[in-house]
């Protein structure tokens, strides 16, 4: 049995898995780390992307929703994550 994927008009602000992955990502890593945020290539290895360019797509949405705070091109590695959603909450084993 396959499942279709159906897009659903002003559901912009829904998450992609991909965002999603990225989030859970993200806090995970911040919760573990004491050193700086993961480079997108870190994040792309993690969550099984192939492309950097799909990475910075997806923390531009997630900047653009709130949910992460992305520093200046010029600062490497500084991403810091706002807010997590109820959401994922189960999924990311806060």
């Amino acid at each position: 049995m396959s499942v279709e994927r159906v897009e659903i008009k002003g559901l912009e602000n829904v998450l992609s898995p991909i965002s999603e992955d990225i989030l859970i990502y993200l806090n995970q890593e911040q919760l573990n780390a004491f050193y700086s945020s993961p480079s997108v290539r870190e994040i792309a290895t993690a969550t099984h992307i192939s492309s950097t360019s799909v990475v910075n797509y997806n923390l531009g949405k997630l900047v653009k929703l709130g949910y992460i705070h992305k520093g200046k091109k010029s600062e490497s590695r500084s991403i810091a994550l706002i807010c997590m959603p109820l959401c994922l909450r189960d999924r990311a084993k806060i």
